[in-house]
């Protein structure tokens, strides 16, 4: 075919192969890739030059058992991965070629010293400005979290925990950092933290310490709790729940009224606060700066309650706790009957108290539940043998659905005594008043 050297002639009506040689290179045996992979990570530096191949790893490092991982060309290397080296001196790494030609490489694992950054490729700490450690030391202990590939560092704590006065302790790489561990600083929002590396290059950090949710009981509404359960456990009156805010959690836990608020700032706080002081009338005492409080308030009939408030990223949570464990539920000891000329009055077996309200020491409402008619008899019987005066009705003594009224005067002293009960609501409820 024209005027070359091929190897072929093609004939009219003939068909004859054409051989092409193919040329397939059989001597490949680079290192393409080297690392350390144990005990920490660290990539080689290939000079296909000098079949060098080096690898940094920081000061301390244990070399005498080295996991490693390579990628070649040829057919095969030796030794292998798979056997921990020891790199203490200089490994020989030979890659032989499918056609048997071989290639020898050197690798060098060399510790960096003492003032170079490691992963840094050999920066020294002229330049170095990182911080390399965070964490919260008081009030509460909390390591701080470094966002890898930023200047970002994250601390969480529990909630309820005081953000206005935190020490801290910090870790650097460079000559300086601003503020200093020492002085207690304000996390209620973020701070910020300069490193200064020795050649004067500056680095600056964000610290958030971020409140963690608060611990939220089983069970429980989405509902600011009523003022009748305001009432239950000690206010004169109920609260109302401030504006803009929302309930996450409102219920009893052993005993205490928990409710959290969520979206509060310091307003929704201060508007409790003063709530509380006008309802009951008693200041309120803090035993912390900032926006954690600690109110303690006493109420009528020696019975007091622990009103505890605090405030933080946006959630606001408040708890009563009655002074008796078993809540304001509870049937009124004898001084407050005496009062009324009732010492000695008890409460009907297998009834439960809902609620008692007390108004300094002129009246005294107590309601009863899973209450029946021997209850309802149980207390009549009890009051007029008390007072020594029978009781007037307004309905029918046969009829367990009455509704009775029972009226004393003793001396100088008037008192009204009333006994209902209302099978609708199904409770019991006596009024005692002093006049």
């Amino acid at each position: 075919i024209g005027g070359g050297t091929a190897g072929a002639v093609i004939e009219s009506g003939k068909t004859t192969a054409l051989k092409i040689p193919v040329s397939i290179d059989t001597s490949g045996n680079d290192i393409t890739r080297f690392a350390i992979t144990s005990p920490i990570s660290a990539e080689g530096v290939i000079d296909h030059n000098s079949t060098m191949i080096d690898v940094s790893v920081p000061s301390g490092t244990n070399v005498t058992g080295m996991t490693f991982t390579v990628t070649h060309t040829g057919a095969s290397i030796s030794p292998a991965p798979g056997t921990p080296l020891d790199f203490t001196s200089p490994q020989t790494f030979t890659v032989t070629a499918e056609n048997d030609q071989q290639k020898t490489y050197k690798v060098t694992v060399n510790l960096l010293p003492d003032n170079s950054v490691p992963g840094g490729g050999g920066m020294d700490a002229a330049s170095s400005n990182d911080i390399t450690g965070f964490a919260i030391t008081s009030p509460v202990s909390a390591e701080g979290v470094i966002v890898p590939d930023s200047t970002m560092i994250d601390v969480s704590v529990p909630f309820g925990t005081n953000l206005s006065g935190m020490n801290f302790t910090a870790t650097h790489t460079g000559a300086s950092l601003s503020p200093e561990p020492g002085t207690p600083l304000d996390f209620t929002s973020p701070q910020t933290f300069t490193v200064r590396a020795e050649n004067d290059q500056q680095k600056i950090y964000t610290v958030t310490v971020n409140l963690a949710a608060p611990p939220v009981p089983d069970g429980g509404t989405t509902e600011w709790p009523s003022a009748a359960t305001w009432q239950d456990y000690g206010l004169s009156s109920g609260l109302t729940q401030p504006p803009g805010t929302t309930v996450p959690f409102a219920g009893v836990s052993t005993g205490t009224l928990i409710v959290y608020l969520q979206n509060a700032d310091t307003a929704a706080f201060d508007d409790l606060v003063n709530q509380f002081t006008v309802l009951d009338g008693i200041p309120t005492t803090s035993s912390e700066s900032g926006y954690s409080i600690y109110e303690l308030a006493y109420i009528y009939g020696g019975t007091g309650f622990t009103l505890t408030m605090t405030y933080g990223n946006g959630m606001l949570l408040l708890s009563i706790e009655p002074d008796d464990p078993s809540g304001f539920a509870v049937w009124p000891d004898n001084s407050r009957w005496t009062v009324f000329n009732l010492s000695g009055l008890t409460q009907p077996a297998g009834t439960t108290v809902d609620d008692v309200t007390e108004s300094a020491s002129s009246a005294l409402l107590v309601t009863l539940n899973n209450i029946n008619h021997a209850a309802y008899e149980d207390l009549l019987i009890q009051i007029t043998t008390l007072l020594g005066t029978p009781y007037d009705s307004t309905g029918s003594a046969s009829t367990p659905e009455r509704e009775d009224v029972f009226i004393s005067t003793m001396g100088a002293n008037t008192l009204m005594v009333m006994v209902e009960m209302d099978t609708v609501y199904d409770e019991i409820i006596i009024t005692a008043v002093k006049y």
